[in-house]
């Protein structure tokens, strides 16, 4: 996890003007949506033994989506939300999830 922190932290890289990605800050909060295709250790443990086994466990057929790191500072408020909607609609969709916090 130390080296994921250091790959993308908050204190890490940030490019300006240069086309590569980088996170975002939103009042005192850090994101990275692109956590995925920067960090091979990203890649390794959301590809893990682990994760692949628990959701073929509890969930069947899977996907994997909205791998994101964040770090949240205080005083932010996040209230919780839920990323199934039907692009196209805007409507909220039942969809069976599970949700992995890595810290």
């Amino acid at each position: 996890m130390r080296k994921i922190v250091r790959e993308l932290g908050s204190r890490g890289s940030h490019y300006v003007n240069q086309n590569k990605p980088t996170g975002v800050w939103a009042n005192n909060q850090y994101f990275d949506t692109f956590a995925l295709a920067k960090s091979k250790d990203v890649f390794d443990l959301i590809c893990s033994p682990f994760v692949e086994h628990f959701c073929s466990k509890y969930l069947g057929d899977y996907l994997l989506k909205c791998h994101r790191y964040y770090e949240t500072y205080t005083v932010h408020k996040m209230p919780w939300h839920t990323d199934a909607k039907n692009q196209l609609s805007g409507l909220d969709i039942s969809i069976t999830g599970v949700v992995f916090w890595f810290t």
